[in-house]
């Protein structure tokens, strides 16, 4: 189990994290276009805390995110979805276990709880940030007697902002507009950048409720590979014959050829 001293030094890193990058404040009945800004100015400063839970370089992002998103961003599903649960006291080992193996095993859930104790730190500091920057009404629904807003995830609170508004009818159809955009709208784009892009567009769209499905995705990506006339008709026929099996692998297999094309 993580020391007290540990707790404190996690706790004062991740204080100091929030403090150094403020967040804005969301005056007034929350709306799409201040809840996307608010996530967008706390994403950074989780993604700054490293983590070897999800997924490295992304550090904390997942807990802005919440699992989904955040395995569209990271391109790993094998990420896990839920928050890390409370470890072991104590690290358990066989009774045949070696001395090698029983400190391997007590390092092993030392890292555990240094990385729940993050978890918890950036959750109970983020909500305290949020809560700071919203105005009482929007937020007091999560607020329970003594408790208040204490054992909140950051992700729940942010949903939670996200029902204080209603998603306009243009507004959806301008994201969706966004989304299926060609290719030849972004100048000079290689492959895996338009890939991104549209992964990209892909939870804009999610999060105003409109509905774009990975196969969606895939088939926008390779109508517009054929659109571009940039690559030969034997490997397009070749792809009909053998597709990709997922979406990164589509990307992928197009951004290789594309790589190899000269291009005047």
């Amino acid at each position: 189990m993580a020391s007290s001293s540990d707790e404190a030094a996690i706790a004062n890193m991740v204080r100091a994290g929030f403090a150094a990058n403020p967040v804005d404040l969301t005056v007034g009945r929350p709306r799409h276009t201040t809840v996307k800004h608010l996530a967008e100015q706390l994403a950074p400063i989780c993604a700054a805390f490293d983590t070897t839970q999800w997924g490295g370089q992304h550090g904390c992002l997942k807990m802005v995110l919440g699992g989904a998103k955040f395995w569209t961003v990271a391109g790993d599903d094998s990420v896990p979805r839920s928050p890390m649960t409370r470890p072991a006291t104590s690290a358990t080992f066989a009774a045949s276990a070696d001395d090698t193996a029983k400190e391997s095993a007590r390092k092993d859930n030392a890292t555990l709880w240094r990385e729940y104790r993050l978890q918890q730190a950036v959750n109970n500091i983020g909500v305290k940030t949020v809560v700071a920057a919203v105005d009482t009404q929007y937020k007091d629904q999560l607020k329970r007697p003594y408790l208040w807003h204490r054992g909140l995830t950051l992700f729940r609170l942010l949903e939670h902002l996200r029902t204080w508004y209603k998603v306009l009818h243009h507004e959806k159809v301008a994201t969706k507009s966004r989304f299926m955009a060609p290719w030849s709208k972004t100048p000079e784009a290689h492959v895996k950048t338009f890939g991104t892009q549209l992964d990209e567009r892909q939870i804009e769209c999610g999060d105003l409720g409109v509905t774009v499905s990975t196969e969606d995705k895939v088939l926008h990506f390779v109508q517009q590979m054929y659109d571009s006339d940039l690559f030969a008709q034997k490997f397009m026929d070749d792809w009909e014959d053998s597709p990709a099996a997922n979406w990164a692998d589509t990307v992928t297999h197009f951004a290789t050829d594309f790589d190899k094309i000269e291009r005047g």
